[in-house]
């Protein structure tokens, strides 16, 4: 992590910082706090541990949370190829292998929601809970446009509105996440039958109306295809863990409580 960013954190809850080589180039995290299992923060797509700062503050003294950077993100370095999700995903095993000594509970905000749907479709083993949180589901990403020439107009139009090293690691990061379009739904697409206990958290503002009903309903049926708890977090926009970080941290402890030691 870089001085600023530490320097940021340290202001509201005691860090560490952490990094992780994979075959040449570093991962990235922060943490905080003792405990067991330890909580993995997965950031939304173009954000950063950065933007858990506020839940790490809550989760202070209670539990081990780590928050990590995406390849290209924040202070982790690049991935030369593109970032398919299932890439991702395996970084994010590597992870936990490594901060974490048994099953750990993870969650993920928006993007990374959907990262730990996948984890847990292809990793159950390292998990012990997930929390969700206004998660990215596949049913939205039905606005894509589906001919290949024009998405790939679109994601290259993104590329021509900043070229700065954190923005064109978004915009690859975009580029998998559409090469991966298919394997998303495939993965998840799977009969549920972990018992993997799981919270949905919804926002309940921000984006057109139609949207956000279609977003919570796709949410509210998640939570009922895999009997997890589903939470409206009242007045909040899509960035829930800025705009009520104790809810946030509250769900993620009352999971860990209901857990058995480890």
């Amino acid at each position: 992590m870089t001085d600023l960013v530490l320097q940021a954190l340290r202001e509201i809850v005691p860090v560490t910082r952490g990094r992780l080589n994979l075959g040449g180039r570093m991962l990235r995290w922060v943490e905080s706090g003792t405990g067991a299992p330890a909580v993995i923060l997965i950031a939304g797509r173009n954000d950063t541990a950065l933007s858990w700062g506020p839940v790490l503050a809550a989760l202070a003294g209670r539990t081990r949370a780590v928050a990590y950077d995406r390849a290209g993100l924040g202070d982790s370095d690049p991935d030369p190829k593109i970032l398919s999700a299932e890439r991702t995903v395996a970084d994010l095993s590597r992870l936990i292998n490594v901060v974490s000594a048994g099953r750990c509970v993870v969650a993920g905000h928006s993007y990374g929601g959907l990262l730990a749907l996948m984890l847990a479709a292809a990793h159950l083993d390292q998990l012990s809970g997930l929390v969700l949180v206004d998660p990215a589901l596949p049913g939205l990403m039905d606005w894509l446009p589906r001919p290949p020439r024009v998405q790939a107009l679109v994601t290259d139009a993104y590329l021509a509105c900043a070229d700065w090293p954190h923005a064109l690691a978004s915009y690859r990061e975009g580029q998998g996440i559409v090469a991966s379009e298919r394997s998303i739904r495939r993965s998840l697409a799977a009969p549920v039958n972990s018992g993997l206990p799981t919270a949905v958290i919804s926002a309940t503002e921000g984006g057109p109306s139609r949207i956000r009903r279609r977003w919570t309903a796709l949410h509210a049926a998640l939570a009922a295809e895999r009997g997890a708890t589903h939470i409206i977090a009242e007045g909040s926009g899509h960035a829930v863990p800025l705009d009520r970080p104790v809810l946030v941290a509250e769900t993620i402890l009352g999971l860990t409580r209901a857990l058995p030691p480890q």
